[in-house]
């Protein structure tokens, strides 16, 4: 990312061994715009599905996740 822009590398003042890693202002501008287009996409995947609807599906799988790693847990003993 540092060669196509996106990134830009500097090395600590006091440590050489500390390499900084801040947005250019292009890949500030590319983490914008795909943001956008995430949240554009998930509004899509998401119309018609009420509050309490997403709700419940967010309670159902923590469950399932919870349960999954009750099992994966268990196999490892």
């Amino acid at each position: 990312m540092v060669d196509n822009r996106l990134l830009r590398r500097r090395r600590g003042r006091t440590d050489r061994r500390v390499v900084n890693l801040t947005l250019t202002d292009r890949g500030a501008e590319l983490a914008q715009e795909i943001s956008e287009q995430m949240s554009a996409h998930e509004a899509a995947l998401l119309r018609g599905v009420g509050s309490r609807e997403l709700a419940g599906l967010r309670s159902t799988t923590e469950k399932i996740n919870k349960n999954f790693q009750k099992l994966d847990d268990s196999a490892d003993r």
